[in-house]
């Protein structure tokens, strides 16, 4: 199919998760607008925000009052299309886990986890303690989608996906693969 076919097939329609009506908009993204002391995003700048996002216009982007010197970051990509294989309005996507989820629950505490322990070498999983307190505390969620083993996270499985064949091999950064010399000795 041609890019100009594609531009034929109509925009799937995307399912909400129903954040959007949280109070204080908690659970929409708000990243570099003004906050209140809670942490809540100022309701005039988020209606801005959303306005701007419906309108597209690049000069109600610029009208949008920031909080600091955090500039919104390509906020206008959504309007891109794509010219090789179907654009990306056109793919049917899962709804997001709501924000009071217990899949959005574990999916934020293994995030958190990954940044406490990014400076762990992943020769040390086996052996760290941290690790295994972050494997022991991920195996408490009631709705942790991470791989396991024996229905348990272990050092193994930690902050891997559930894509097949990635619990197999040692951890390795697939950026360090591309950097090694074809074949150099590798160190688990």
């Amino acid at each position: 199919m041609s890019a100009a076919s594609h531009l034929l097939v109509p925009q799937k329609e995307h399912s909400c998760n129903g954040d959007e009506q949280l109070p204080g908009k908690i659970g929409s993204y708000s990243k570099g607008l003004p906050h209140n002391s809670l942490g809540e995003v100022v309701s005039e700048a988020y209606e801005q925000y959303m306005e701007a996002l419906k309108s597209g216009n690049p000069e109600d982007f610029e009208s949008i009052p920031m909080g600091g010197k955090v500039k919104l970051s390509n906020p206008q990509a959504s309007y891109v299309y794509d010219l090789i294989g179907p654009d990306c309005h056109q793919l049917n996507l899962s709804k997001p886990p709501a924000f009071s989820s217990a899949l959005e629950a574990g999916e934020m505490a293994e995030l958190y986890w990954q940044a406490l322990t990014r400076d762990i070498p992943f020769r040390a999983y086996e052996s760290d303690p941290l690790i295994a307190e972050a494997a022991g505390d991920l195996s408490g969620f009631s709705d942790f989608r991470g791989p396991k083993d024996n229905g348990k996270v272990t050092p193994e499985t930690l902050f891997r996906s559930e894509f097949p064949g990635n619990l197999t091999g040692p951890y390795l950064s697939q950026f360090l693969w591309k950097d090694i010399p074809f074949g150099s000795a590798v160190i688990p």
